[in-house]
């Protein structure tokens, strides 16, 4: 259901750049929307993991915790409201580094779950080593059973790996754990992005033809890795879409796009944002 690195090269080096990828961009989106995320669980390999584990670091807390360059924003956002008794939930935690780093902050409880083995192994001995309040389970969300509610539930770059129907399914148990108060803290690739073209705007197309007239664009060029990777992101909405997908889920939601420009349509295209969803 997904593009091998050869088929991509064939491709690449028949037609040449950066029109192939434009080209092979296109077409995953022709299909991906029928996709769920097993359809490309073989994608999250060794490789995959590892270029999640090199994301640029943008601080060490404590001089342990990395926060990267994505996560920034949700832990930014979290660090200030979080109170003595407060607690967190982190879907997709890995290692434990943003749990953590959020601990230290001197809240109530933090968990983190992962489908990895090993990344929850790693973080369980790292929160032992700490003494910080933190608990990891190498778990579904699906079968995950706590009699805590939560105040944070964290989904750092987690919605774009899940088709529509999984996407219900998880926000159905994120309604029962979350708090009447909490927040759903979303970080997420934007739709209306360039380098993501799941959704379109007057202002996405008046700046694809400025682009294209006065700068000659003809296109974003990828390596063969970040084209075979990218097919793990069936579902990139923009914040219409995924404000729309929230609200029929009696979420209201506010949004922040990573780019801080002062003109507004130019944040509107920020590669990524951070979206806040709260029980309406």
């Amino acid at each position: 259901m997904y593009l091998t690195r050869e088929q991509i090269a064939n491709i690449i080096q028949k037609i040449g750049q950066p029109e192939a990828s434009t080209l092979l961009n296109r077409f995953f989106l022709k299909y991906c929307k029928k996709l769920t995320s097993q359809d490309v669980i073989d994608l999250y390999d060794e490789e995959y993991f590892k270029i999640i584990s090199n994301h640029t670091t943008h601080e060490m807390v404590e001089g342990r915790y990395k926060i990267n360059i994505y996560n920034r924003y949700s832990y930014n956002y979290i660090k200030p409201k979080v109170k003595s008794d407060s607690t967190l939930l982190d879907l997709g935690c890995g290692n434990g580094d943003f749990v953590l780093a959020v601990a230290t902050s001197g809240l109530k409880l933090a968990t983190g779950i992962d489908h990895s083995p090993s990344a929850i192994d790693s973080a369980k001995a790292r929160a032992r080593d700490s003494s910080l309040p933190c608990n990891f389970y190498n778990k579904d969300i699906s079968s995950f059973s706590t009699i805590e509610h939560f105040d944070f539930i964290v989904l750092n770059d987690v919605t774009e790996h899940l088709c529509d129907t999984e996407l219900d399914a998880l926000f159905d148990k994120l309604s029962i754990l979350l708090k009447p108060s909490g927040e759903i803290i979303i970080h997420t690739p934007n739709g209306l992005a360039l380098c993501n073209q799941t959704d379109y705007s007057f202002f996405t197309r008046l700046h694809t033809v400025y682009l294209e007239i006065f700068k000659k664009w003809r296109g974003l060029t990828r390596t063969i890795d970040q084209i075979y990777y990218d097919q793990v992101h069936i579902n990139i909405k923009s914040y219409s879409q995924l404000s729309s997908f929230l609200s029929k889920r009696n979420f209201k939601s506010t949004v922040y796009y990573d780019t801080r420009n002062t003109i507004p349509f130019i944040r509107t295209l920020s590669s990524n944002m951070l979206v806040i969803a709260q029980t309406s």
